[in-house]
């Protein structure tokens, strides 16, 4: 092969890169949601890179795993309406990387099942403000290919995907009925005018592309050693934690406090009470804690204890 058809094969294959991350939803750090979960009218961040809500009716949020979609084993995400109005179920993905995209033909798909014909994906790019919409779904009940293509403008600013039961505009449609379901996999964004077969990622490629924008410390079994870090002397002090991989931006930290974490400085063990102020760079954050002993300037440790719940510091960096 000649070095013009290699590198024409290489331009052909980068081309055909999926811009979704997570599309085959392997990554879910903030939780299982494998049993239903209530969604609220604003977006909230669920499994990995998806945010999701509905509006005008009322529904859930399920995380499917192991399940068989056009002869292959994948994981789903399952939206369902819990009352009858006029109202819409969507999940979203706010796109970052989009620069490529100015100007170029831009296709779009999912593997979607659905009983409502409203279920559609829909590309939504500020700047020119177009909403362009997939074909739509029979509302069978069976797994469909949804597929779409657009021309974008040279001067978009956002390219957002929508996914859901919703209008052709992203709004919301009459009739949506308590039970109408919309579920999807295999969500993938590309250049060019036609939609091609899914790009799997392996779980470990996937994964530290989403804690680029998320990501959190492991949540430990009882007795386990959380961290090394320092008394500041008093009842303060803390740890410093390295992100995984470099975050998109200074991510904001918050504390999933589900077991009771301990600070032990050799001789007594304290219960930390609070999560102060976190120091943070798109590389690590400074963790600071607070808790009921008071203990000298020193080394100190971090435990886990009694077990109710998820425990873990969480570090945000979302679009």
């Amino acid at each position: 092969m000649s070095l013009s058809k290699v590198n024409a094969s290489l331009v052909n294959e980068i081309s055909k890169k999926n811009l979704i991350i997570n599309g085959n939803f392997q990554v879910s750090q903030r939780g299982t949601y494998t049993s239903a979960t209530s969604l609220t009218t604003s977006s909230v961040y669920y499994l990995d890179r998806f945010k999701s809500k509905c509006d005008g009716v009322t529904g859930t949020i399920t995380h499917k795993v192991d399940q068989s979609v056009n002869g292959k084993i994948t994981d789903t995400v399952l939206l369902s309406s819990t009352s009858t109005a006029t109202g819409r179920l969507e999940t979203l993905q706010i796109i970052e990387d989009i620069q490529q995209f100015k100007g170029q033909a831009t296709s779009f798909s999912a593997w979607v099942k659905s009983n409502n014909a409203n279920a559609r994906i829909v590309i939504h790019t500020d700047g020119s403000n177009v909403q362009t919409s997939s074909t739509t779904h029979t509302g069978g009940g069976a797994w469909e290919l949804l597929k779409g293509t657009v021309t974008n403008a040279t001067n978009i600013s956002n390219m957002n995907l929508y996914c859901g039961i919703q209008a052709a505009g992203t709004g919301n449609i009459s009739g949506v009925a308590s039970g109408d379901y919309f579920e999807m996999t295999f969500l993938q964004v590309e250049m060019g005018s036609v939609s091609t077969d899914f790009k799997h990622r392996s779980y470990g490629e996937e994964l530290a592309l989403c804690q680029r924008y998320y990501c959190e410390t492991n949540n430990l079994p009882n007795g386990s050693l959380r961290a090394s870090g320092y008394a500041g002397g008093g009842t303060t002090g803390g740890f410093t934690f390295d992100f995984p991989v470099t975050m998109r931006a200074v991510p904001t930290g918050s504390w999933t406090n589900g077991q009771t974490l301990y600070a032990n400085n050799g001789a007594a063990a304290s219960v930390i009470t609070t999560l102060g102020s976190t120091s943070a760079s798109v590389t690590s954050s400074d963790i600071n804690l607070i808790w009921g002993s008071s203990y000298t300037s020193n080394s100190i440790a971090f435990y886990t204890g009694a077990f109710s719940a998820k425990t873990s510091f969480n570090f945000d960096a979302e679009l």
